[in-house]
């Protein structure tokens, strides 16, 4: 069976974003189907932050995270998800219950920490 490669251009992705991220506040109240198409879209590269991601938002400070290592890939505040190398230079994948990451006097992103 050949494969069929379509490129599409999204529009106001920001937009997108914007609507994935207040729909995960309410992740509690939401239908299971709702919540299940929310985790589907927010498991793109649409809500995932990435090094260059936090870089920018730090400015040129020193990037401060409570996670047990400096070596995140990405972090997915939808899905609860730190993508992150291991001591053997592996991607590897956490769910952690409680995270924060920020710089001296600010948090970028974090969750459980209420």
């Amino acid at each position: 069976m050949a494969g069929l490669t379509m490129k599409i251009e999204v529009q106001n992705l920001d937009k997108i974003k914007t609507l994935i991220e207040l729909l995960s506040r309410y992740q509690n109240e939401l239908p299971p189907d709702l919540v299940t198409a929310l985790h589907d879209l927010a498991d793109s590269k649409i809500i995932e932050l990435g090094v260059d991601d936090f870089q920018k938002m730090a400015n040129g400070y020193e990037i401060e995270t409570d996670f047990p290592t400096s070596s995140i890939v990405s972090v997915n505040h939808v899905l609860n998800r730190v993508t992150y190398l291991d001591s053997f230079g592996k991607f590897a994948v956490a769910f952690p219950d409680k995270f924060k990451l920020g710089i001296p006097g600010k948090t970028i992103i974090s969750w459980g920490n209420e």
